[in-house]
């Protein structure tokens, strides 16, 4: 496979590739690479990674540097490269979120949450664009994202499937003042419900006990 022989050639390790599933699913196909990490420990797994190929245009773009996570001299540091904006990032969450098949993706949950505590706010518009590139209609998005918003809201479920998948990728003090808190599934709880309100009602979020 020309993929996999690239790879092994420009970083010099030990890979595997997989190509997508010839059933494909919607709008997105998926690409699984697998890693050997520490050729001397055959004890440790191949470490995963999925690369999604996603049949949809993106529509507000930004130009971001390429970021050296690793301390090492490295020459695309700081290269610009066009990246999809968090504020449509979003969008595509909550429209996966919606229409996730089989279950709440515990990472959609997590990445919205994390979005907004970056102060994005949600773009109605996006959303919009997002849908008609799906060929999906808007009231049919809203009944799908109701749907999966009542079984975060009431099942256990839910819950335990978002604080077993993410304690495997989380920092252990990121989890200490997260997952470990017994008052973070409810503020995560607010806050999906809150930005699926401003989809559900037009934008216009009922205030409880509204006294005019």
């Amino acid at each position: 496979m020309e993929i996999q022989t690239y790879i092994q050639k420009k970083y010099e390790t030990e890979v595997w590739v997989n190509k997508p599933s010839s059933e494909r699913q919607g709008d997105t196909v998926s690409w699984t690479i697998g890693i050997i990490k520490e050729a001397n420990r055959p004890d440790l797994p191949r470490q995963k990674m999925h690369i999604d190929v996603c049949a949809i245009p993106s529509f507000d773009i930004e130009k971001r540097p390429l970021i050296n996570h690793y301390d090492i001299v490295v020459p695309t540091e700081g290269i610009l490269v066009p990246v999809q904006s968090l504020q449509e990032t979003l969008a595509d969450k909550l429209i996966a979120l919606a229409y996730r098949a089989r279950r709440i993706k515990p990472r959609d949950i997590w990445d919205i949450v994390w979005i907004k505590q970056r102060g994005i706010n949600l773009s109605k518009t996006l959303v919009e664009k997002k849908l008609v590139a799906r060929n999906k209609h808007i009231e049919d998005f809203r009944q799908a994202l109701s749907m999966q918003l009542s079984k975060l809201m009431l099942e256990d479920e839910v819950r335990n499937d978002f604080n077993m998948e993410m304690s495997r990728f989380i920092p252990k003090q990121i989890k200490e003042r997260t997952l470990n808190n017994p008052e973070y599934w409810g503020y995560v709880q607010a806050e999906i419900n809150a930005i699926a309100s401003e989809l559900l009602n037009d934008g216009a979020v009922k205030k409880p006990f509204d006294m005019g």
